[in-house]
């Protein structure tokens, strides 16, 4: 397994924040004892949860999605109700602030944020006001390197894979990142918004299709298709490749 070099890796680095989810409990009277947390999984280390647990006596229910898109569209669906806590990427709280969705974290419950880098907390618009930071990371290539004869050096080494590889890529089910990273393969910036690059880039992915085995998020954990051969290249996080 091959975690690829920089000129891959460096693509976007991600921003992700814990968000308190103000509609979840309108009512305060009685003292809470589950707290429903809308997250990726394995994200949380269980040891963590467990002494949370026995310190507060609140239970924590996790539920899980598979992208950020998967998310937001969990969240309008419920409107924003039925969650205490959200992993979120920091583009995304702008989004859910406006809708009233987020509430104000209170600084004086939360003193190691003083050990937290302010240029993370600054980075993204409103995120200072309704979040914490709680990692970043990078976008890359994961790719057999036993099965995969040729060496992966660029995104469009993904985009238009070898037709021995047809069937056997993966890719993430993310607009935002499928986009950035067609238009970095491009040579654009990842955040263009001219119509004839984005077109441009639309048209890379659909030719891309008929290759991709699953937009589905893959990781290397047991039963993972990248591990099993199924997949061989794929479009990943760098949490999902180490």
């Amino acid at each position: 397994m091959n975690k690829n070099k920089a000129s891959i890796s460096n693509y976007k680095v991600l921003w992700v924040a814990f968000v308190l989810i103000a509609v979840s409990s309108p009512l305060r009277a009685a003292e809470p004892t589950e707290l429903v947390f809308l997250t990726w999984s394995d994200y949380m280390d269980p040891d963590i949860l467990e002494a949370f647990e026995q310190r507060t006596g609140i239970q924590v229910k996790q539920t899980y999605f598979e992208s950020d898109a998967a998310r937001d569209e969990l969240l309008v669906g419920t409107g924003g109700r039925g969650f205490d806590v959200v992993l979120v990427d920091g583009t995304s709280i702008r989004i859910l602030a406006k809708r009233g969705w987020l509430e104000p974290i209170d600084e004086t419950d939360i003193p190691n944020l003083r050990y937290v880098d302010p240029h993370w907390r600054a980075v993204h618009e409103e995120a200072e006001v309704y979040s914490v930071p709680y990692l970043w990371g990078t976008l890359g290539i994961a790719y057999r390197k036993d099965l995969v004869s040729a060496p992966v050096s660029s995104w469009m080494d993904l985009l238009q894979p070898a037709p021995e590889l047809h069937g056997k890529v993966a890719m993430i089910s993310d607009t935002r990142d499928l986009i950035g990273m067609a238009l970095k393969a491009l040579g654009y910036s990842l955040n263009s918004t001219d119509p004839q690059e984005l077109k441009e880039a639309e048209a890379l992915l659909q030719a891309q299709a008929p290759a991709v085995k699953t937009y589905n998020y893959v990781s290397r954990g047991d039963g993972s298709a990248l591990v099993n051969g199924q997949v061989v290249m794929s479009m990943i996080y760098n949490g999902g490749a180490l």
